[in-house]
């Protein structure tokens, strides 16, 4: 296995039990005497080496897991792995396997979408990178107010600017709910 690819894997696998560690539900579904606890939703945005290991581990430890990624090939990928693939309507299919940047009009179709996603997921990991550039930010402002409280996210792309409204290179940050979240 090649370094990057190594180093991708065992990043993805990471972001996982950083969430699983913070998150305040249980990645499996529990049952006792009293009924059953609902497994956690994760939902993992970019399906490279490292989005496919989250999702894979993520699966593995009991969540609910999505995947998406712009790149239309990978929706068999996170497939394969249990998970179910978020479709938006985008396709960016780029050069040497990476995802090519987004028109403004595509980007408008993927937030509707995808904010969706977000909005009903316990924990999001975002692994979305474009090699020799800033990280595109995936997730704006509002799709992270509409989050669920408590909820959890992990943003592997933070040292490149994060895909994450809001991320911080090395530090955890806590958000408080703007007065218009009720939606």
């Amino acid at each position: 296995m090649d370094v990057l690819s190594s180093q991708g894997a065992a990043a993805g696998y990471q972001c996982v039990l950083i969430a699983a560690a913070r998150a305040p539900k249980f990645f499996p579904m529990l049952t006792y005497a009293a009924g059953t606890i609902r497994p956690a939703k994760v939902l993992v945005i970019g399906a490279g080496v490292a989005g496919l290991q989250a999702i894979a581990t993520a699966k593995r430890l009991g969540a609910m897991v999505e995947g998406y990624d712009v790149r239309p090939e990978t929706k068999e990928q996170i497939e394969s792995l249990g998970a179910k693939f978020v479709d938006t309507g985008v396709s960016a299919t780029g050069t040497g396997g990476y995802a090519r940047e987004l028109s403004e009009d595509e980007k408008a179709q993927q937030a509707t979408r995808l904010g969706k996603a977000v909005a009903a997921c316990d924990v999001l990991i975002t692994t979305a990178a474009v090699p020799g550039k800033k990280a595109p930010q995936i997730v704006d402002e509002r799709m992270v107010s509409f989050m669920k409280p408590g909820s959890v996210i992990v943003d592997m792309a933070a040292e490149m600017g994060g895909n994450v409204y809001g991320t911080q290179a090395g530090k955890e940050v806590r958000w408080a709910r703007p007065m218009w979240w009720g939606r």
